[in-house]
């Protein structure tokens, strides 16, 4: 019964001393992937509408993190970040999947 409890107390004296370090190293990641815009320009808006106002705007190639696992209900509006991080929401129909920059999976 001691060497288990001595066996417990390490298990959780590791993960104590450890998670510290899993956090800082997984903080940076874009959980969910990164879309490329795929048109000359592209609106960011408030909300995953055509009518919610226009919080940013990104130009063809930039990278935009995704901040959602899945896109609305009908999959046209996505969750996304900029590369300046506003938050908001883009037409998933001009953007295409991308690999997430390296200074992002730090």
């Amino acid at each position: 019964m001691a060497s288990f409890r001595n066996l417990a107390a390490a298990l959780i004296a590791c993960v104590i001393i450890s998670a510290p370090a899993i956090a800082q190293t997984t903080t940076h990641r874009p959980a969910y992937g990164c879309f490329k815009v795929s048109v000359p320009e592209l609106n960011i808006r408030q909300t995953a509408s055509a009518n919610g106002a226009v919080v940013a705007t990104a130009i063809k190639n930039e990278i935009l993190v995704k901040r959602r696992r899945y896109c609305t209900l009908r999959g046209f509006w996505c969750a996304v970040t900029t590369n300046k991080g506003i938050q908001g929401f883009a037409d998933k129909s001009m953007m295409t999947v991308a690999a997430c920059p390296a200074r992002l999976a730090q």
